[in-house]
């Protein structure tokens, strides 16, 4: 019999949602791509190690929209559920973790994208680093390559680990990606896009048949190189995709449009 799946902590410091949230000066960002390979990543940050303060990314029109990842076991009275909308706050680093962990619909990606966008702005962020898993039209040069490389797209900064960049021809197939690469243009805030090439995922837990645990893997090492956090991947493996009906249309854009 397979052993159980490792019960997810819960040692964050619950506060109540407020428009006083601010963001730290480096932002990770990740949401529900094709694998919810970001999302699950940053989910399994292990709060063991790392004292987290944790609010809601309050966005009232949004309010109906499900989690998109939840817990494989039923958490403890004193553990909390995960929302559809989060940040992490780390308490002593200047960093913050932002999960989209729901599927955006196309008409209301701009609300999502201007409020994350909003609180980088007044909270004086420095750096973002956006997580993606998403299909790109990769040139021959590339696809060739092994599966699940990470690319490094970077828009007003250096880049800040040794990846290669996608061409700025690639086309990406992704809503909500496109809406917040726009306004990071925008902005001008220091960006880098971490991409791993991928289709879309089966629902459950990460798996190697998919690519979503090489992904999570891999968003993990890259992260930890960057601010030395320290996650969990046994946490983001055990973590549940709940695939839900986007009801969006195609939308695509090069990576630097």
């Amino acid at each position: 019999m397979p052993a159980a799946p490792p019960k997810t902590p819960c040692r964050h410091e619950v506060r109540t949602p407020s428009e006083g949230v601010t963001l730290q000066k480096t932002v990770f960002i990740g949401y529900t791509d094709v694998l919810a390979a970001g999302s699950r990543a940053l989910l399994g940050i292990d709060t063991k190690q790392m004292k987290i303060e944790y609010d809601e990314l309050n966005i009232p029109d949004l309010n109906n929209l499900q989690p998109a990842v939840t817990r494989g076991i039923e958490p403890d009275p004193t553990e909390k559920d995960f929302l559809h909308l989060q940040i992490l706050n780390h308490k002593y680093e200047q960093c913050s973790l932002v999960i989209v962990n729901t599927v955006v619909p196309a008409d209301k990606c701009h609300v999502v994208a201007n409020k994350i966008m909003d609180m980088c702005s007044r909270g004086g962020t420095e750096r973002i680093f956006l997580l993606s898993a998403v299909p790109v039209n990769l040139p021959k040069s590339l696809s060739s390559r092994a599966s699940n490389p990470l690319f490094e797209n970077c828009r007003f900064c250096e880049p800040a680990t040794m990846y290669e960049s996608l061409p700025i021809t690639t086309l990406i197939h992704d809503h909500f990606l496109n809406t917040m690469l726009q306004l990071i243009n925008v902005e001008g805030i220091p960006t880098s896009v971490l991409i791993i090439p991928a289709t879309r995922g089966r629902g459950g837990r990460a798996s190697k048949e998919d690519g979503s645990a090489q992904a999570i893997a891999l968003f993990h090492d890259t992260m930890h190189r960057l601010m030395r956090f320290s996650f969990s991947l046994d946490i983001s493996l055990s973590l549940v995709y709940n695939q839900l009906d986007s009801n969006t249309k195609e939308n695509r854009a090069m990576i630097y449009a």
